[in-house]
């Protein structure tokens, strides 16, 4: 998969992370060479349940209209070889999972400022009638 160009847009550089979706991907744009991107590939086993294609491609068009400081923005949403993509702005820096294992609890002030932003985040998405 690493090397890998999709829609003619975007390169797949290296393997990021794997999770219970899919594989994330740090990806390039091809002519927008300062462009970094998360690029998740869903299972493929995900794609054959009924109505999936509908659904997904629902949430994906929702998700792209977000535009919240605390959530990751949707820049595309793409099928190729009846494989699902999609690319998301890539944010530098620890996951959360990674971040409470190395520290293994967070100070108070940390985890308020962090329930705040997670709130915010929750309202907003709830005011464009999403919910998580």
């Amino acid at each position: 998969m690493v090397g890998s160009v999709l829609n003619n847009t975007y390169r797949l550089d290296s393997a990021l992370t794997k999770g219970g979706m899919g594989q994330v991907y740090m990806g390039s744009h091809l002519r927008l060479t300062e462009r970094r991107y998360a690029i998740k590939k869903l299972h493929p086993e995900l794609a054959i349940a009924p109505n999936f294609q509908i659904r997904f491609q629902r949430e994906a068009e929702a998700m792209m209209g977000l535009g919240h400081p605390h959530i990751v923005r949707i820049e595309d949403f793409l099928i190729e070889d009846s494989v699902y993509y999609l690319v998301m702005e890539f944010i530098d820096g620890e996951a959360f999972d990674q971040k409470i294992y190395r520290e293994k609890r967070l100070s108070p002030r940390e985890a308020h400022r962090l329930t705040l932003e997670l709130l915010s985040a929750l309202d907003y998405c709830h005011n464009k009638g999403i919910i998580h």
